[in-house]
């Protein structure tokens, strides 16, 4: 993390895409092993010294930069007033108490802090008017300087430079690291269906509901089509699939 304009800034990285994004396996085994090879992607992918060059850029072009390093100073200060190790452990107000003798300080700080901290996210809210050129350099930059046709990854590329700067502003670091989490029913829209019963002139009441029971699974059946079916889940050498991602985004 940069405290000041000479210290080296260390952009970290993350996958903040909704992790079932853009996995189109047909199962959820599959989709399983689609997210470990794409965040073991990921990583060598921010590591890179291309896309490392091209955030510090998009950070000064866009004054986050300057506006992050101001954050941090600041932060920095509040953290030694509050007997800190670090400025990232601000935002957890019930690990630290001040001084006595340094609560002014540590107020005026708090003050100055606040105000330097609205600055940076009010530059964050008006990115907008430079975000369509950064957007069109992203797409550029992942399907013609890598030739990779993945959409995803130029969201991923342009929501991680986001939330990389703001953890040098905060004190953080990002990382890559997260878990595969099915759709739930609630979010999967259902197929059209119409279901018309009536009993049949003397049928019986066993007869009637065996025969409900029974269209009623069918229906049921027809709107599960489209949830995915669980498949093999692996549990064992994921190593593999990560070295073959890495491997793969290296070379």
């Amino acid at each position: 993390m940069a405290d000041n304009k000479n210290d080296p800034i260390d952009w970290g990285g993350s996958d903040f895409i909704r992790i079932r994004d853009a996995l189109i396996g047909k199962t959820h085994g599959d989709n399983y092993r689609h997210l470990v090879v794409r965040i073991a992607f990921l990583r060598e992918f921010w590591n890179d010294v291309d896309v490392q060059a091209l955030v510090s850029r998009w950070a000064k072009d866009t004054g986050l930069e300057e506006a992050a390093l101001r954050v941090a100073s600041c932060g920095k200060r509040l953290a030694e007033l509050a007997g800190l190790e670090h400025r990232g452990e601000l935002l957890n107000r019930e690990a630290f108490t001040v001084d006595e003798q340094n609560v002014q300080g540590f107020r005026e700080g708090i003050a100055e802090y606040m105000g330097l901290y609205r600055a940076y996210f009010e530059r964050v809210r008006i990115l907008g008017d430079t975000f369509p050129s950064i957007s069109s350099e992203a797409i550029n930059f992942v399907n013609v300087e890598l030739g990779l046709p993945y959409p995803w990854l130029a969201f991923a590329l342009l929501e991680g430079f986001i939330y990389a700067v703001t953890g040098v502003a905060l004190g953080l670091k990002f990382q890559i690291d997260t878990s595969y989490e099915p759709t739930p029913l609630s979010e999967i829209e259902a197929p059209m269906l119409e279901i018309s019963f009536r009993t049949r002139n003397l049928e019986s009441v066993e007869d009637a509901l065996s025969r409900l029971g029974e269209e009623l699974g069918n229906g049921a059946a027809y709107l599960l089509e489209p949830v995915l079916p669980d498949g093999k889940i692996p549990d064992r050498r994921l190593y593999a699939l990560e070295g073959y991602a890495r491997w793969y985004c290296r070379y």
